[in-house]
């Protein structure tokens, strides 16, 4: 994938940002299926789960007990599935409820994002801070840290967009390169280091390698697809050429990731944080790779030296490196 031009529309995690496409838009998942649920029934989903029962979330919500078992039972007329269960004196979550938990959470966090955004824009003006960042990093880490920078700078806007998978040629030229997170640090730049993530290799637990019973290095790993995200190929340690390395199938985020392993005889390389055992019960297993094969990516904050006098930069690192250690300590 070669750099972003003024024709291409960028991508940052997800969301599209830049030029609009013309033609027909036939693609949009969102103009062929209607929406059944609402942000005010995800919300009251959510607040039900993280105050323990029905109850609490009324008192929480400042809305009636009845409200609330009501807004629950349509939701869950409306997915087919229940997402609740009574287990003693508690309200907890179905096997299904527990995955609908997970995969909606980024539609509140999506949400309240834009809402505070259209605050910031009615409030005056709001200057931008564009922040690229590499493919691979950990989305859902960099959300909540973003959040916490938004709320914190509120007359700043800060902007992600993905770094091109050969950006260190075009460092120097480029003006949208000015501050970034990255694995390499081109010439000139100043850099500090912002945190350093473990990475172990997963792939469906009925792989053959999941069920080996020996420690695999990586020319066993080679011999099978490596599920990659984003514009790179490579495992997190070092980049790993077709030739003689794995074959690479790039995916552009984590969600499309696991859905390639469920369907492939592929593996992954998954921050350590995120093996967790909700996610590993999705049949999914940590390969027993030899210990010398132990991999660590170390990430810097990078950035052009005229913008490092700029005050918001210091507050902007001190956040960055305060809420991703945090998501690292809490398995976010």
């Amino acid at each position: 994938m070669g750099a972003l031009n003024n024709n291409t529309p960028r991508m940052h995690f997800g969301r599209r940002v830049g030029t609009v496409p013309k033609g027909p838009l036939t693609h949009r998942r969102y103009d062929t299926r209607n929406f059944h649920i609402t942000l005010r029934q995800w919300r009251i989903f959510h607040a039900v789960y993280d105050s323990g029962g029905f109850t609490e979330a009324g008192a929480l919500l400042h809305l009636s007990q009845s409200t609330i078992s009501y807004t629950i039972a349509k939701l869950q007329e409306q997915l087919g599935v229940p997402v609740f269960k009574i287990e003693g004196h508690r309200t907890a979550l179905t096997e299904a409820g527990r995955v609908i938990l997970e995969r909606s959470r980024g539609i509140l966090e999506e949400a309240l994002d834009l809402e505070l955004l259209v605050e910031r824009l009615r409030s005056g003006s709001v200057p931008n801070i564009v922040l690229m960042v590499e493919r691979d990093f950990p989305r859902t880490m960099l959300n909540r840290a973003v959040r916490a920078f938004s709320e914190r700078e509120p007359r700043a806007n800060l902007l992600l967009e993905a770094l091109p998978p050969t950006w260190e040629d075009a460092a120097q030229d480029d003006q949208r390169l000015a501050l970034n997170i990255c694995s390499k640090v081109p010439e000139g730049y100043v850099c500090e280091p912002l945190i350093a993530i473990d990475f172990v290799a997963v792939a469906r637990a009925k792989h053959m390698l999941a069920s080996s019973g020996t420690p695999l290095s990586r020319t066993d790993l080679h011999r099978h697809e490596q599920i990659a995200i984003g514009g790179r190929s490579g495992t997190p340690a070092r980049s790993v050429q077709q030739n003689g390395g794995s074959r690479v199938r790039e995916v552009p985020d984590l969600e499309a990731a696991l859905k390639a392993l469920h369907g492939s005889d592929g593996y992954m390389w998954l921050p350590r944080h995120l093996a967790t055992p909700a996610l590993l019960q999705q049949n999914l297993g940590v390969l027993p790779l030899d210990s010398s094969e132990s991999c660590t990516r170390h990430y810097y904050l990078a950035h052009r030296p005229e913008v490092a006098h700029e005050a918001v930069m210091t507050r902007l690192s001190r956040i960055l490196k305060s809420e991703l250690a945090r998501s690292i300590d809490q398995g976010a």
